[in-house]
């Protein structure tokens, strides 16, 4: 029962100039056996880009910014389940009169679909003095939809106790990210020198 099968195809595309301006395209299209012949595919596109700042001409006098960037993102992502739900299933029952008997074990499913995760994100990264300080500040939103919720419970007068999944209910999630690393930035002699990072994560 726990048994699908997939497919995919995947379309990327890259695309850079001077190295400063820098994106790319990823178009994923995802097949399921899990759900049903209509439900079955699944489109999800992403896109990203980056700009190096410090690249920029009007950028050389600043000696003590090694590096600055910016990294805006956009993208789809899905998720499943496993088994073919979107079938009848039928197990053995008692005998009557010698003769055997069937009953359905479960539900069909036919409007089962992909779970969907919309992300955004916007990054920088920056480094100072040569990069002896390095770190990426993240500041990143989900939005679920259609999520796929287990034995979503109903009524026991239709025979069963609850749905093996249902498509129900939204989230979202928001925070933030940021690190910092220090290379270097003791040195004694040729052999000792310390580093040190810091990380923060809120949401």
């Amino acid at each position: 029962t726990g048994q699908n099968r997939s497919m995919n195809m995947l379309l990327t595309t890259h695309y850079a100039y001077k190295g400063k301006y820098i994106a790319d395209l990823t178009v994923r299209r995802d097949g399921n056996t899990s759900f049903g012949e209509d439900k079955r595919w699944g489109t999800f596109p992403a896109i990203s880009f980056r700009w190096n700042i410090t690249d920029e001409p009007w950028m050389e006098n600043v000696k003590w910014l090694s590096m600055l960037s910016i990294r805006p993102s956009w993208g789809y992502a899905g998720n499943m389940v496993g088994g073919y739900l979107y079938l009848s299933k039928y197990a053995s029952g008692e005998s009557y009169n010698g003769n055997g008997s069937i009953y359905p074990s479960n539900i069909r499913l036919n409007n089962l679909q992909w779970e969907s995760h919309e992300d955004w994100n916007l990054g920088f990264d920056f480094g100072l003095f040569d990069g002896m300080i390095t770190g990426d500040v993240n500041m990143y939103l989900t939005n679920i939809t259609k999520m796929l919720m287990p034995n979503r419970a109903i009524s026991s007068s239709t025979g069963f106790t609850s749905f093996a999944y249902q498509n129900l209910g939204e989230m979202r999630n928001s925070g933030w990210e940021f690190r910092i690393d220090a290379h270097d930035f003791v040195k004694i002699g040729k052999k000792f020198r310390l580093s040190a990072n810091i990380s923060f994560n809120n949401n």
